[in-house]
């Protein structure tokens, strides 16, 4: 089978970001794919399905209650490696203008999550509105977005492309990310430098999030301990046999 779009990406170059994942023509309506990479692929630590789950609660009702976009929101929801999210919006978003405008969105949402002070019932979990509701970690999802909030701050922008490694040097030294309104192409930081800074522009990392609490995984069962499981723990007293049934 042919490998889709988000399997083609490099992910050991990809780093916490904005991208445009695709921009699709659907019916003579431009659709736009962005992909929120709150999280560096296989280098930080990923969203607990507690937190992401979170994150979409709040940040899918903040999206549509903005006035500027709403009307335009698609979709908003985590991706299955826990890294980031996918934002689909009906607009086209490779002019420029238009992308940093939805940028600037995403990043009040973030700003917005990493500030709520609201409850979680305020934001649909509950057993009517949520099919679990249980899965949520307020604390998690504020500090993924205040974390995301800080990277926007360091860097200055978060319009960026896809990484493509530069086939004139090695891996360490290939185009990690670029601004759409500098062109400037930043390396990573090497053994040689502070780990704190890109080696190019001594652009200083966002702080690393606290380590996240460990939730309580459900145990995997045997089908043999399935069925004591599933036996009823209070059986019906069987009828006592009469003095002719026991000879």
């Amino acid at each position: 089978m042919e490998l889709i779009k988000s399997f083609t990406i490099d992910h050991l170059l990809l780093q916490a970001g904005i991208y445009i994942f695709a921009v699709n023509d659907v019916n003579g309506q431009k659709i736009t794919t962005l992909d929120i990479r709150v999280v560096r692929p296989n280098y930080g630590t990923p969203m607990t399905a507690e937190i992401a789950h979170t994150i979409e609660h709040i940040g899918s009702i903040w999206l549509r209650n903005n006035p500027a976009i709403k009307d335009d929101v698609l979709y908003f929801g985590p991706m299955g490696c826990l890294t980031g999210f996918y934002l689909l919006v009906s607009r086209d978003l490779s002019n420029k203008e238009a992308f940093n405008e939805v940028v600037n969105h995403i990043i009040k949402m973030m700003d917005f999550i990493s500030k709520y002070n609201g409850t979680l019932e305020e934001v649909g979990f509950t057993a009517k509105q949520c099919g679990n509701y249980t899965l949520n970690d307020l604390n998690g999802a504020k500090n993924i977005a205040a974390n995301f909030v800080v990277l926007h701050e360091a860097l200055g922008a978060l319009c960026f492309e896809y990484p493509k490694e530069n086939s004139s040097s090695s891996a360490e030294t290939a185009q990690v990310f670029k601004t759409p309104d500098t062109n400037v192409s930043h390396s990573e930081p090497t053994a040689n430098n502070n780990n704190n800074e890109c080696s190019c522009c001594k652009i200083p990392k966002p702080r690393i999030p606290v380590k996240f609490p460990v939730h309580k995984k459900m145990p995997i069962r045997t089908p043999e301990q399935l069925k004591i499981d599933l036996k009823p723990k209070h059986p019906r007293n069987k009828r006592k046999p009469s003095s002719n049934e026991l000879f």
